[in-house]
């Protein structure tokens, strides 16, 4: 049966047009009114009208709207067809109770419908008690009045309901005009794009040159019953934590790069010396100076963690993701450490599928992950020994480091993965260290897109659990694109990415050998590598193509970068054994021109992709 909705147009008969063509409304059935400016009061006294459409444009819609809801005893919702650029009448209408204002060139009539089907329903609920809509825009009004951070509410018509004196101020600084809508500056207008597109959450950080002032933008939905209804940006100034992160990392860097110079030094000259070069030495003396190198080592371990630490605060801390065996990883990390567990009496054995077990990730980072956790299984295990399984499933790897060791009690369990934490037992203070070593593996875990956790009983030996996802070379590009691409949307630069294509490998494969295409993939790979000239920028290597990452790049410096690529590329034809054979495509895109998702920008670079060599005839 189909629910009648008793509905007062007024004056803009155009209004019900849009209205009844909108395909959604099964279901419903509309008992739709017109009605002039001036007898619309009337028609309230003598029936019930749960809802009221009119035009802004009316004489003075404030105090009508005022005269409507007084009429109707607050059981009418009043909603506005106004002009969008006219937000201090919007703001006004919003606050002294309007249902919604829904700017004229964002009308439809799906939009339309639901905003009349919700404000019945709301309708409907007052008649059994519930608040009115603009008690709860008054109160948050009022929470967010004293509020040093600048809060601003939008509709989903991007009208404003909430904003609060520190967010005018800070729009004021983002050079908003008073009365203009915060949709005229750019990243505001990003931002709630990003989160009426369907996002969770959107960030980005403005750094205004002029003021020397860095502020920090977060964008939220508002739902209400799962559906849609607004967006909230906060608004925040992080000027002070941008000079105090800088000048923490400065001094890190500074201190770290100064103790590691003469740590390189001494520990080569006792190399030297173990070596025997300058002359013999006796037992007593070779013992000496191992002790005098296990404490550099020792030394430049903590170096390197502190410097880890402040990479990852910072959020400077990268990983370079290739195809990479994880067996051969931990195979590798495991006969490293073999001497000392033997040296211990420990044995230590690892466990791993007779295939190569694969993923995209960072050799060096993964490497470290293993010897972390090897070595501390090792120094905490007295007796018995330490075993390192590996197990290949569908979605993920999993690694389990176990021993036999002293265990964790369970009020550690919790600061396990902390900074700065050693526990204090009779065995922790035999086997010192930094107690930052787990956290900058969780850390590294966590980039990989991993878990890590642990199992452990006092006195009865650890578990440590990671886990790494399995990616295609596609899924693991888009989020590595993903990632940057939202890093230079936050600071708002721009990115551009160029995608490498190696067309028909099997055909090099199957007349060079797969040795031989390796090595020019391997070669491909340096060239490309030597042409950049940032840190910033990332290569990513796939079995038929490559995917070079430009961030704060726009695109016309990008064509540049592929310039160089090409001539270089030129010139390494030259060489090659077969030229005839090689054929490389390369594509371009950037942000903001060619779209704002990596998958939109993948697709761009992949479409335009054209062959740099001319056709051999």
């Amino acid at each position: 049966m189909e629910e009648k909705v008793n509905i007062l147009i007024v004056e803009d008969t155009s209004i019900h047009g849009i209205l009844r063509d909108n395909p959604g409304r099964k279901g419903v059935e509309f008992e739709v009114r017109f009605s002039s400016y001036e007898e619309c009061l009337n028609n309230l006294c003598r029936e019930r009208f749960p809802v009221v459409l009119s035009p802004g444009s009316i004489p003075q819609p404030l105090n009508f709207l005022q005269d409507v809801l007084r009429v109707s005893k607050d059981q009418t919702a009043v909603i506005f067809i106004v002009d969008g650029g006219n937000t201090e009448l919007i703001q006004q209408l919003l606050r002294n109770g309007a249902w919604a204002c829904i700017p004229r060139e964002r009308l439809t009539g799906e939009s339309l419908f639901r905003e009349v089907i919700n404000a019945y329903q709301v309708i409907k609920m007052r008649m059994e008690g519930f608040s009115l809509k603009q008690s709860y825009i008054r109160q948050m009004e009022a929470m967010v009045e004293s509020m040093l951070e600048g809060v601003l509410m939008l509709d989903k018509y991007s009208n404003v309901v909430v904003i609060n004196p520190a967010g005018k101020r800070f729009l004021e600084l983002l050079g908003a005009t008073p009365g203009a809508s915060p949709l005229k500056i750019k990243e505001i207008d990003e931002l709630f794009d990003f989160i009426i597109k369907g996002e969770e959450c959107g960030v980005k950080e403005i750094e205004l040159e002029d003021k020397n002032i860095f502020l920090r933008l977060e964008a939220t939905p508002v739902k209400e019953q799962g559906e849609l209804i607004g967006v909230v940006i906060l608004m925040r100034d992080v000027t002070t934590e941008k000079k105090v992160d800088k000048m923490k990392n400065d001094f890190i860097s500074v201190v770290s790069h100064e103790l590691r110079t003469p740590l390189t030094t001494m520990k080569e000259f006792i190399s030297i010396l173990l070596d025997e070069i300058p002359g013999k030495i006796n037992a007593e003396q070779r013992e000496y100076l191992q002790i005098v190198k296990s404490n550099i080592d020792r030394l430049a371990r903590i170096i390197n963690e502190i410097l880890d630490i402040a990479k990852i605060e910072s959020g400077k801390m990268r990983i370079e993701r290739e195809l990479v065996d994880v067996v051969e990883i931990a195979r590798e990390v495991v006969k490293t450490f073999q001497p000392m567990a033997e040296e211990r009496g420990l044995y230590l054995e690892l466990s791993h599928p007779s295939r190569p077990v694969t993923t995209y990730g960072d050799k060096d980072r993964l490497a470290q992950v293993f010897t972390n956790l090897i070595h501390n299984a090792i120094k905490f295990t007295p007796q018995g020994g330490v075993k390192v399984v590996l197990k290949d499933t569908d979605k993920e790897l999993i690694v389990e480091v176990i021993d036999t060791g002293i265990g964790i009690s369970r009020e550690n369990m919790g600061k396990l993965f902390m900074k700065f934490q050693q526990f204090n037992s009779d065995f922790h203070l035999k086997e010192p260290g930094t107690g930052l070593g787990l956290a900058v593996t969780k850390h590294l875990v966590e980039l990989h897109k991993g878990k890590i956790w642990a199992e452990s009983e006092y006195g009865k030996g650890s578990r440590f659990i990671f886990t790494l996802p399995k990616y295609t070379y596609h899924q693991a590009l888009l989020e590595l694109c993903a990632e940057n691409l939202h890093n230079c949307i936050m600071v708002n630069k721009s990115f551009s990415l160029l995608y490498i294509e190696i067309p028909d490998i099997q055909f090099l494969e199957k007349h060079l050998g797969k040795d031989k295409v390796e090595q020019l993939k391997k070669k491909l790979d340096i060239i490309f590598r030597k042409v950049l000239r940032r840190n910033e920028d990332l290569v990513f290597k796939g079995k038929e193509s490559f995917a070079i990452l430009l961030n704060m790049t726009p695109k016309e410096n990008a064509l540049v970068v592929k310039g160089r690529i090409v001539q270089a590329l030129h010139d390494f034809r030259k060489e090659f054994e077969r030229p005839d054979m090689l054929k490389i495509r390369i594509g371009i895109a950037g942000y903001p021109e060619d779209g704002s998702r990596e998958e939109e920008l993948l697709d761009k670079a992949r479409a335009n992709a054209e062959n740099i060599f001319p056709e051999v005839g």
